[in-house]
Parts: C-alpha cells; structure tokens; sequence
C-alpha cells in the first residue's frame, strides 16, 4: 500500500473544506435563512426587506382598510376622466368625511389595469399599480408596481418589472412626480 503524504490529504481536506464553504455562501445569497423569510399570505412569500419596518405598518393599515372597511363606506363617488391620455374611472370612498381610499380602473381596451391609492390622516401612504400590456403573438405583460410612502414622501418603491434603479433618489423623485401628478388629476375631478 502506498502512503500519501500528509501535506497532500492536509492540501486536499483544507482546499475541499474552502470549496464547502464557498458553495455554502454563494447559496446564503440565494436562499434566505428562516429568519430572513416571511409568508404574508397563502400566495405571496416576501423576504424581509429594505425599510421593512416601515413599511410593515403601511401593509398592516391596507389590509385593515380592505377588511373593516368593506362595503361600509359613508360616501363613496365615481367619476369618467382622463388620465395619461387614457379613459378611466375613479371612485373615491370616504369614511366620516375622511378621504380613505381611491380605485381607479382603465377603461381602454387595449390596456387593462387597476391602481389603488390608500390615504391616512389626509396623507398619501400606499399605492399599488397593476396593468397589463398586449404583446401581439407574445400574450401579455403584466405589470406590479407598490409605492410606499411616509409624510408624503416616497420612500420604497417595488416593481416586478426591471425599474431602473429603486434604491437611487432620482428614480424616487420621478416615481413621486408621476404618482402626485396623477393624484392631483384625480382629485381635481371630483372637486368639479
């Protein structure tokens, strides 16, 4: 039987040992750790997040408002308007003379979506986007955006589709400029 020497099985458990342990960060990237991750709901798995203590209590008032609220609005007015030269509807619900929530629905045929407008104390909070876009042969694209916001600034913005850069100030800014630029057609058409 042959001996092998000592530094080649030291060689070799030590670079064996490096490797594991490379494999084994390279997969702490990829998958969390079970601290690190959440199950919201039975749909959705969301991992925790930048600003996720900010932004826990925005989702925990949208699902209060969604829930207690349902059905049990004191006024609640829909208006026909245009919005980015597109047909929509908006209806806006109120409770005790507070502007809670705003839906507005595309009526276009060709683009199909949905945005939400949530507000506290007067302020906006959350905005959700969908939308979907026919791609021809391709079928279609949909599109998720989630804005959050605190003081009625933005502070978090969560795209499904790739966004630019959410993290960077300047995509914030444009996001804000367009989100309050169609808030204030809204409301604009309900104050006719």
């Amino acid at each position: 039987m042959k001996k092998i020497p000592y530094t080649i099985v030291f060689s070799s458990v030590m670079l064996l040992s490096c490797f594991a342990s490379k494999i084994h960060a390279a997969e702490s990237l990829i998958t969390p750790s079970n601290q690190e991750f959440e199950q919201l709901d039975d749909s959705t798995e969301v991992y925790q997040e930048y600003l996720g203590e900010k932004l826990d209590p925005i989702r925990k008032f949208v699902a209060e408002v969604d829930l207690i609220f349902s059905g049990d609005w004191s006024l609640v007015m829909n208006k026909s308007l245009e919005l980015d030269s597109q047909d929509v509807t908006a209806t806006i619900y109120v409770w005790n003379n507070v502007l809670i929530k705003i839906r507005v629905v595309n009526n276009e045929a060709t683009a199909n979506g949905e945005s939400y407008y949530y507000f506290k104390n007067n302020e906006i909070v959350y905005v959700s986007e969908q939308s979907m876009e026919e791609l021809g042969d391709d079928g279609l694209l949909l599109f998720k955006n989630k804005s959050f916001f605190e003081n009625g600034t933005l502070i978090r913005s969560i795209n499904n589709q790739d966004c630019g850069s959410p993290f960077n100030q300047e995509y914030r800014d444009a996001e804000q400029k367009r989100i309050m630029s169609d808030l204030d057609l809204i409301r604009a058409a309900f104050e006719d």
